[in-house]
């Protein structure tokens, strides 16, 4: 998923999400974090976060107390 389609699923705000976001400006792929946000693994920084849906709703759940997602696919 997208960060786009993150913020579309759990009906926040851009500004939320890169809050919550596990990146690190020294590492390109940060050691996973539980309560943050963890994107896929990138083989450089020029590539687009994405996120495995499995991970966008575990944070919902634990993190947000979001116990139903709207999934909206374009």
């Amino acid at each position: 998923m997208t960060i786009d389609q993150v913020q579309q699923t759990l009906c926040r705000s851009r500004a939320s999400i890169y809050r919550y976001l596990n990146t690190n400006n020294e590492t390109i792929n940060p050691p996973f974090d539980p309560q943050r946000l963890n994107p896929e693994h990138r083989k450089s920084r020029r590539e687009p976060l994405l996120f495995h849906p499995n991970e966008v709703a575990r944070f919902a759940r634990d993190l947000m107390g979001i116990t139903t997602l709207l999934y909206r696919w374009n």
